[in-house]
């Protein structure tokens, strides 16, 4: 656990706080290692030395104020995209923020919360993911109140508009690519043109559609959206009959699917969308990489956010925060800035050749399967 951000300044006869930190150099650390191991003895450094070098140490330290680093609190879901993100995040501040990431579980995670905010009071809390960043909003709305000011920064988490705007003060970086990245990219390790793509959407997505319609005519692709009414109980026919009118009568080249929880819930994706991907021929272009999974056999090609690049873009974010003191005002949403692309070898064997895979980050499926 971190202490709360705040200038130590040496008062007369108490020195302990800058003598810890000077003992935190990695040259004190090295010697330490050597008094415990013995190594000392056997390279024969001397005890009158070492502690005139200590002593020494103590006395630099003593002779002016020290700095403890702002504290960062990250609270993050498990795996390589999270891991990656936070990476990037954390290589960007090394030097200046002091970490402490707590990893979201099913249980025990509101213990860790409490146990990290009775000793520290961070400057900005990083969340990863969905399911840390519900748990965050329901423990600052229900146990721990006073945080809510604590200025949050959400990276990886869907519907990232939403989801955030429960917090007084927080920044979210969009999972979702746009539309446009999304069709652009796929485009480029295709072999024919694509010139008419569907989706089928909700109302919450209507604003962002109606925008990406006019920015894919000027790349000469027709983007045709089918709007679902507000009633989730009928959505499963209401998704089958607009998949069903896109194939037959837009004649469309692909489908694009937004990353919607609603319309991607366990049921609708068992019993509508699977066997969709299964019936029909249509590549399916999605922003989750766990959806291109050769084993699900379901989308041909996804285009998320590249999670390094989302951990320093976070870290930019948190710069900006240390220069304005740390002060932060409503809600703010910024697109992701660079993306990650990946493709499902056995679903697109029939649309690309070896020459269009240079431009995939990440190819899945065995080579093999690519038709000459």
């Amino acid at each position: 656990m971190h202490f709360d951000a705040k200038k130590v300044y040496l008062q007369k006869g108490v020195l302990w706080n800058p003598f810890f930190s000077f003992c935190r150099q990695p040259i004190v650390k090295f010697i330490a290692h050597f008094l415990i191991t013995g190594g000392w003895a056997r390279r024969k450094y001397h005890h009158t030395s070492l502690m005139s070098f200590l002593a020494a140490g103590f006395v630099l330290a003593g002779s002016a104020e020290v700095k403890q680093l702002p504290a960062i609190l990250i609270f993050s879901a498990k795996g390589e995209l999270y891991e990656t993100a936070i990476f990037g995040l954390k290589q960007e501040l090394r030097n200046d923020c002091a970490f402490t990431v707590i990893e979201y579980t099913t249980d025990k995670c509101m213990q860790k919360l409490d146990m990290y905010f009775n000793s520290v009071t961070p400057n900005a809390v990083v969340i990863a993911g969905n399911q840390p960043l519900k748990l965050y909003r329901k423990y600052t709305t229900e146990v721990r109140k006073k945080i809510i000011q604590i200025p949050v920064i959400s990276i990886l988490a869907q519907d990232t508009k939403n989801t955030i705007s429960v917090f007084d003060n927080a920044v979210g970086i969009t999972f979702e690519t746009p539309i446009i990245t999304s069709l652009v990219s796929f485009r480029a390790v295709i072999k024919k043109p694509m010139k008419h793509v569907g989706l089928v959407y909700r109302k919450s997505f209507e604003e962002s559609v109606i925008k990406h319609t006019a920015y894919c005519k000027k790349e000469k692709i027709v983007l045709s959206g089918v709007l679902l009414g507000n009633k989730p109980e009928e959505y499963k026919k209401e998704i089958s009959d607009a998949l069903h009118m896109l194939v037959k009568k837009n004649k469309i080249q692909a489908l694009w699917l937004p990353n919607d929880t609603i319309i991607l819930n366990p049921d609708l994706f068992t019993e509508v969308w699977l066997p969709f991907a299964a019936n029909s021929r249509i590549p399916v272009i999605v922003g989750i990489e766990s959806l291109v999974n050769p084993d699900l056999k379901f989308g041909t090609f996804a285009v998320i956010p590249e999670p390094r690049a989302t951990g320093e873009q976070a870290a930019g974010i948190i710069f900006n925060l240390m220069e304005n003191s740390w002060e932060m005002n409503g809600i703010t949403v910024y697109p992701t800035i660079s993306v990650f692309t990946i493709l499902n070898l056995e679903k697109a064997k029939t649309i690309t050749d070896s020459i269009h895979l240079h431009r995939v980050h990440k190819v899945l499926g065995k080579n093999e399967c690519l038709m000459k």
